[in-house]
């Protein structure tokens, strides 16, 4: 059985990564049809900043093509950016990560508010 990626999965997989549902988690990554690679390079990020697996964090964002990314899919690049530099105990730099996921999701909102 595969899935295709619906809108905001991340919400989905964080919240069985916050109810401990590890494999759960990693079952709807793997089992997911992406249309993007940045996509399923985020969601693989997530679960390894939750698992602390830093390093396989580290390169599954520094693989997302950045450019190519929604506007949320660019503040949750901030943020598991911010989440896993802090994880790996460079706090200024991730602090700094998190503050720009914050600021781009404000932004974002003021900006979808004017539309």
């Amino acid at each position: 059985m595969c899935f295709t990626i619906k809108a905001q999965q991340y919400k989905v997989i964080d919240s069985l990564l916050n109810d401990y549902n590890i494999d759960g988690a990693r079952a709807i990554i793997s089992k997911t049809s992406y249309k993007d690679s940045s996509e399923k390079l985020l969601d693989n990020a997530q679960y390894y900043v939750f698992t602390n697996q830093l390093d396989s964090a580290f390169i599954n964002l520094f693989n997302v093509d950045t450019l190519s990314l929604s506007p949320i899919n660019k503040a949750r690049y901030l943020d598991y950016l911010g989440k896993t530099h802090i994880a790996d105990d460079d706090i200024d730099k991730g602090y700094l990560y998190s503050i720009r996921a914050v600021s781009y999701t404000h932004l974002r909102a003021h900006e979808t508010e004017a539309d």
